[in-house]
């Protein structure tokens, strides 16, 4: 599980995201500008994570884009509309065990 603060503020709020929410979020923040489709980040369930995501507050955009091939037709693009960054537990170790948090003094 992870700790996140959506924005760049000090202030902003933090969420917990744990698993294959965890993973699309951090997908996401790797891709930056170009977002994510299914196609170039293989998930088995984009949709449900970045539903999950948005219920947690992470700003998420989705961009309809044409595909062809055997079964043309449209799939989405995810990208982050807002800053999200990793944060230390305040312990310095991560909220679900006692691993230390990489970076953490």
């Amino acid at each position: 599980m992870g700790r996140y603060r959506i924005g760049t503020d000090q202030e902003a709020p933090i969420v917990e995201v744990a698993r294959r929410q965890e993973w699309a979020l951090k997908q996401l923040i790797e891709a930056g500008e170009t977002g994510c489709t299914s196609v170039t980040n293989p998930g088995p369930r984009w949709s449900s994570y970045i539903h999950r995501l948005r219920q947690r507050g992470i700003a998420i955009e989705t961009v309809r884009e044409p595909h062809g091939g055997s079964w043309p037709g449209v799939h989405g693009r995810y990208r982050l509309t807002v800053h999200v960054e990793p944060v230390a537990a305040e312990n310095g170790f991560h909220a679900s065990s006692r691993r230390p948090v990489r970076g953490a003094k």
